[in-house]
C-alpha cells in the first residue's frame, strides 16, 4: 500500500493524503473566514496570526474528537482510526486552507469572490474526481 497517496478504499485514513484531505483544505479556508470575522467583531481588528493558530488548534481538536469519540460511536468513515501520518497531514491541509484564505482576504472584494468561487468549486471537483476515478469509492453504491 502507498503510504503517501490513498489509491483504494483501504488506503483511506491510513495514507498521508486521501480524498478527505481536500475536504480539510476547503474546511480550513471556510473556517479561517469565519474565525477571522469573529475576531474582527471581538477585537475590532484583523488578527491573522491568531486566526491561523485557531484554525490549527481546531484541526488538532477535530482529529482528536474524530479518532476517539466518533470512532467509539461508529460514525467514523471505514470504522477505523486515522493513522498518525493521516491525522497530521489533515491538520496541515486545514492550516494551508486557512493560510490561503488569509491571502485571499487581502484581495479586493470582486477578486476575493471570484477566487473563492474557483477555489471552492475546484476543491469539490477534485474530491469528486479523486473519490470516483482514483479509488472507486462510490462504485458499489450505484449498482
Amino acid at each position: 500500500m502507498n503510504k503517501i497517496l490513498a489509491k483504494n478504499k483501504d488506503g483511506i485514513s491510513i495514507a498521508a493524503i486521501d480524498f478527505f484531505s481536500f475536504g480539510h483544505l476547503l474546511g480550513g479556508y471556510i473556517e479561517f473566514i469565519i474565525v477571522d470575522a469573529l475576531y474582527i467583531v471581538i477585537f475590532g481588528v484583523i488578527v491573522i496570526e491568531i486566526s491561523i493558530f485557531t484554525v490549527f488548534l481546531c484541526g488538532v481538536l477535530w482529529e482528536i474528537i474524530e479518532n476517539t469519540y466518533l470512532f467509539k460511536r461508529n460514525i467514523k468513515f471505514g470504522y477505523r482510526r486515522d493513522s498518525f501520518l493521516n491525522s497530521s497531514i489533515d491538520v496541515v491541509m486545514l492550516t494551508i486552507g486557512g493560510l490561503f484564505a488569509s491571502f485571499c482576504l487581502e484581495l479586493n472584494l470582486e477578486t476575493f469572490l471570484i477566487t473563492s468561487s474557483v477555489f471552492i468549486i475546484g476543491i469539490i471537483l477534485l474530491m469528486s474526481i479523486y473519490a470516483n476515478k482514483i479509488i472507486d469509492l462510490f462504485r458499489g453504491l450505484s449498482k
